[in-house]
C-alpha cells in the first residue's frame, strides 16, 4: 500500500546572515513515511530542524535535495489548491486575525469553495463540528484578538480540522494548553487518525506525550 506521506533523503539549508551566498545545512538525509490512520511524532533538540521539516512537507520551503510524495504523487506536481485539500498545517504561532472565532474556522473551507469564497450551509456545519471537537464552540462569536493564547491555539486546531485534510502537520500543537486540555486534544487527534483514516505528523518537545500517543517517533539531531 502506498503511504499517505513519503519523504526520501530530504535536505534543507538556509542562508547565513552576513555571509552572502553562504548556506547552513539544517538537516539532510531525512526519510520517513506516514500511513493513513497513523500519528508520527518528530522529536529532537532545538535547532535540529523539526519545524523546518513540517514547512518543507507542506511546500512552504523548497528542499535542496530529496523528494516529498503524497500518496505517490510528487508534492512539486500538485497545485496549491490540491495541496490545501490534502494537507492542513498548524504552525507553532499564528497571527491573531481580525475575525471572530467562527469566521476564522471557516477559513479552513477555502480550498473547497468556489471562486468567490462564499460559505454555504455545509461549510458552516463543518465549522461547527470542528469547533466542537476543539472545544471552542461556545466562543464562536468572540473576536479572536480577545482570546487567551490557549483558546486561540484551539481555534487554529478547529480551522485545521475544518479544512477536511488527509494529513495534519502540527507544530507543538498543545504548547499553550494545560495538562487536561493536552490530554483531551491528543485523545481527539488519536481517535480521528484511527477512525477516519486521517494521518498526522506532529512536532513535540514533550517526550512523554509523544510516546503515549504516537505510533512512531522520528528523532532529528543537530547537523
Amino acid at each position: 500500500m502506498t503511504p499517505l506521506l513519503s519523504v526520501r533523503d530530504l535536505a534543507v539549508s538556509c542562508g547565513i546572515k552576513g555571509q552572502g551566498s553562504g548556506r547552513r545545512t539544517i538537516f539532510s538525509g531525512v526519510s520517513l513515511t506516514v500511513e493513513s490512520g497513523k500519528l508520527v511524532a518528530v522529536v529532537g533538540a532545538n535547532g535540529s530542524g523539526k519545524s523546518t521539516l513540517l514547512r518543507a512537507v507542506c511546500g512552504l520551503i523548497p528542499p535542496d535535495a530529496g523528494t516529498i510524495a503524497l500518496e505517490g504523487t510528487n508534492l512539486a506536481e500538485l497545485t496549491c489548491r490540491e495541496r490545501a485539500r490534502f494537507i492542513a498545517y498548524l504552525p507553532q504561532e499564528s497571527e491573531a486575525l481580525p475575525f471572530t472565532v467562527e469566521e476564522t474556522v471557516l477559513l479552513g473551507r477555502a480550498p473547497w469553495q468556489g471562486f468567490l469564497g462564499l460559505s454555504d450551509q455545509a461549510d458552516r456545519e463543518a465549522a461547527r463540528r470542528a469547533m466542537r471537537l476543539a472545544g471552542v464552540e461556545e466562543l464562536a462569536a468572540r473576536p479572536l484578538s480577545l482570546l487567551s493564547g490557549g483558546e486561540r491555539q484551539r481555534v487554529y486546531w478547529a480551522r485545521a480540522l475544518c479544512q477536511s485534510p488527509r494529513l495534519l502537520l502540527l507544530d507543538e500543537p498543545t504548547s499553550a494548553q494545560d495538562f487536561g486540555r493536552q490530554v483531551t486534544l491528543m485523545n481527539m487527534l488519536a481517535g480521528l487518525c484511527r477512525e477516519h483514516d486521517l494521518a498526522a505528523l506532529m512536532v513535540s518537545h514533550d517526550l512523554n506525550l509523544a510516546s503515549l500517543y504516537a505510533d512512531s517517533l522520528l528523532l532529528l539531531h543537530d547537523q
